[in-house]
């Protein structure tokens, strides 16, 4: 956690802001006290996109609107949101942890605990998918280790910004369009689970090699080219 600089917020709604946890892309995430003493992650997003979407506020609401519906998400469940402020910004539970991109940048590949991680994501994924929502980036960045599980978190949130625009690069998109579906979800599941095993993405569909017999059959069917064919995020958890 960094200190607040000039310019950060001092409050976001009835929470106080207490640092600075990161910056990203689409906005900066604050670390937060609730009324109720409760620790809370909000992502205030960057001026830049309301003046690059002036409709950005009711774009961001009907996101919200959804993902708030969802249960069982862990540190990904929204908790509240405003639309109405100078910026948007949305509040879930902080878990301390860190992301999975960033443990991979310092420990490399993690082929003991790469099933253990999966089926987490996958939970949460199911969690989304049973609400018929796609969480259209499955990332390393948007996938949280505490000490205990791993979590999937900012679901959704990309497709608000630039709903005609790529969500995923190479090795996590899959080859289908759109690439914003349930489908692609579990694509990327498949091609996160290569990663972690062996430190790097997938090429294609077929590229399983380095994997135990068990997680490249797992993978296999994630990755597979037919999105129809594909099995689902709960039944992904289950078999991990």
């Amino acid at each position: 956690m960094r200190e607040l600089e000039p310019g950060d917020p001092q409050r976001l709604g009835d929470h106080e802001v207490l640092g600075v946890l990161g910056t990203g892309g689409f906005g900066r995430v604050y670390i937060a006290r609730a009324p109720h003493g409760k620790w809370l992650a909000v992502k205030l997003l960057h001026p830049q996109l309301m003046r690059a979407a002036p409709d950005l506020p009711e774009r961001f609401a009907a996101v919200m609107g959804d993902l708030t519906r969802v249960r069982n998400l862990g540190a990904g469940r929204i908790v509240q949101w405003d639309a109405d402020d100078i910026r948007p910004w949305y509040a879930r539970r902080h878990v301390p942890g860190a992301s999975l991109l960033d443990v991979l940048a310092v420990c490399g590949a993690l082929p003991q605990a790469a099933g253990r991680i999966v089926a987490g994501v996958a939970r949460g994924l199911a969690a989304m998918h049973d609400a018929e929502l796609p969480h259209g980036a499955v990332s390393p960045g948007n996938v949280l280790l505490t000490t205990t599980t791993a979590q999937l978190v900012d679901g959704g949130l990309l497709r608000m910004f630039d709903p005609g625009a790529p969500l995923l690069g190479a090795g996590l998109a899959a080859p289908e369009e759109p690439d914003g579906t349930r489908a692609a979800d579990i694509y990327a599941l498949g091609a996160l689970l290569v990663l972690c095993v062996r430190g790097r993405l997938p090429s294609g569909p077929k590229d399983v090699d380095e994997l135990p017999e068990r997680l490249a059959t797992v993978a296999t069917a994630l990755l597979d080219p037919d999105p129809a064919s594909r099995p689902t995020a709960a039944e992904t958890a289950a078999e991990l």
